[in-house]
């Protein structure tokens, strides 16, 4: 199909790489993921290792900008951000990762360690959440074309924020039925407001920084991700460290016969050294990574709530009311909005 329907018209040119700006973001971003994934469990929040780290973070980022504001052709360029689309939809997609990277990781934790369940159901949990984004994706288009980019936004943000809601309210009797409803609601509302926001960023910039644009976007929903994913990582080992301590204190030699090296979370999850703890400690130890996980859930179902505050500020009217010409003034031929399906 694309070979013989895809038909462009390239113009090639001479570009100039912006690497001083690809190396310092990407140290500054290096840095800050090392100082929390490492903060608090390697080294104190408050020791040198983790105070020059977020030190680097910081200037490293500083630099960036002000390489970005120099730069002739900018990995990142800055003036991007005084298009309301490209700011909401960055901001947007900082949520849009923790909530996607929080439900598809620690899910399957809950899975495992809590209910006991194997791999395969593990998986099979996130089954609803990748059906009903696309589906969700396709359904946005038709949403955006006839009533703009603000109803499906809301739509999808309370979507996410209930599903995250519900899935925080899990224990350890939840059953398996019950559970695909928040789930699907979760993935219904990510397929929303993804599309949504590329629709919007892609419809609202000329057409030469178009890609630059999506790919802006698209990073900042990976790097919410990836920096959630972190801090999350933090926060249970951290409800964690303090809740098994009191367990085991109350079973010494509980673990003994298992590897040392493991931590209990860990060895909740394989059938294989789950099954060599005793009913009352396995227990107990189930009951508190449920604990732990809850904090996890709550941080999820509050960023989700971020993203009906980000939804509120989209624009009224219909998308051709936001197209590049009218936002710009312009005389090139605006043409109807391009449909981009965000299959997650």
């Amino acid at each position: 199909m694309l070979i013989i329907a895809l038909k462009e018209n390239v113009t090639r040119s001479k570009h100039q790489l912006d690497y001083l700006g690809a190396a310092t973001l990407t140290g500054s971003v290096v840095a800050l993921l090392f100082a929390i994934q490492e903060g608090g469990s390697t080294w104190a929040w408050g020791s040198p290792q983790s105070i020059g780290l977020f030190a680097v973070a910081v200037l490293l980022l500083a630099l960036f900008l002000r390489v970005e504001a120099r730069a002739s052709e900018p990995v990142l360029p800055l003036a991007l951000f005084k298009n309301r689309f490209v700011t909401l939809a960055s901001i947007g997609g900082v949520i849009l990762g923790t909530v996607m990277f929080g439900v598809s990781s620690y899910l399957p934790l809950y899975v495992q360690g809590v209910r006991g369940g194997s791999a395969t159901e593990a998986g099979l949990i996130l089954m609803p959440l990748l059906v009903s984004w696309p589906i969700a994706a396709v359904l946005s288009g038709r949403l955006v074309m006839r009533m703009g980019y603000r109803f499906p936004a809301i739509l999808g943000s309370l979507l996410s924020m209930m599903g995250a809601l519900c899935v925080a309210l899990f224990n350890m009797q939840t059953s398996y039925i019950l559970a695909i409803f928040p789930i699907i609601a979760i993935g219904a509302g990510l397929g929303l407001i993804s599309n949504v926001y590329i629709l919007s960023v892609q419809n609202s910039v000329p057409w030469n920084v178009r890609g630059v644009a999506t790919a802006a976007t698209q990073f900042f929903r990976t790097m919410g991700g990836t920096i959630a994913i972190a801090v999350m990582g933090t926060v249970l080992n951290a409800q964690m460290g303090a809740r098994f301590a009191t367990i085991l204190a109350r079973f010494p030699g509980g673990i003994s016969h298992v590897a040392a090296q493991d931590s209990p979370a860990n060895l909740l999850v394989r059938p294989e050294t789950r099954n060599l703890f005793s009913p009352s400690l396995l227990v107990q130890l189930q009951d508190a990574l449920m604990q732990s996980l809850f904090w996890v859930y709550l941080l999820t179902a509050i960023v989700a709530a971020g993203a009906v505050i980000v939804a509120l500020y989209v624009p009224r009217g219909r998308a051709e009311e936001h197209a590049y010409r009218e936002a710009r003034g312009d005389e090139a031929p605006v043409s109807a909005p391009v449909v981009h399906v965000d299959m997650g």
